[in-house]
């Protein structure tokens, strides 16, 4: 007997049933929403030293970034809840997602400073 499941490496990848009863998120699935709540709360954050200093300019900034932000979230979350692929691959991808994710909230620093010049 097996501990834990057996993840396969790919599967391949079939839509989801819209009608699957007891449709949950995954731990991953909320662990990566929540490196995305990380990196809107560093924009916002320097929105809101920005504006504190009288930057007001910094708004534009603040839409880029959050812009960015929402465009990487919405392309995984639609792919994860469209299609039913739980493989190794996918796990690791999310992954790199999380981490870009997180390179872009370390940046967000520098993109208001130098438009705060």
């Amino acid at each position: 007997m097996q501990p834990y499941p057996v993840v396969p490496w790919r599967s391949p990848v079939v839509p989801r049933d819209p009608h699957e009863p007891h449709r949950v998120a995954s731990p991953l699935g909320l662990f990566f929403d929540l490196i995305f709540v990380v990196a809107i709360a560093s924009a916002g954050a320097q929105w809101h030293h920005a504006l504190i200093e009288g930057h007001y300019n910094a708004l534009l900034g603040y839409v880029m970034a959050f812009g960015a932000i929402w465009w990487a979230w919405l392309n995984y979350t639609w792919y994860s809840s469209a299609y039913d692929n739980d493989d190794v691959v996918f796990r690791v991808l999310s992954f790199v997602i999380m981490t870009g994710a997180l390179m872009l909230a370390a940046g967000i620093p520098s993109l208001f400073a130098a438009a705060s010049r």
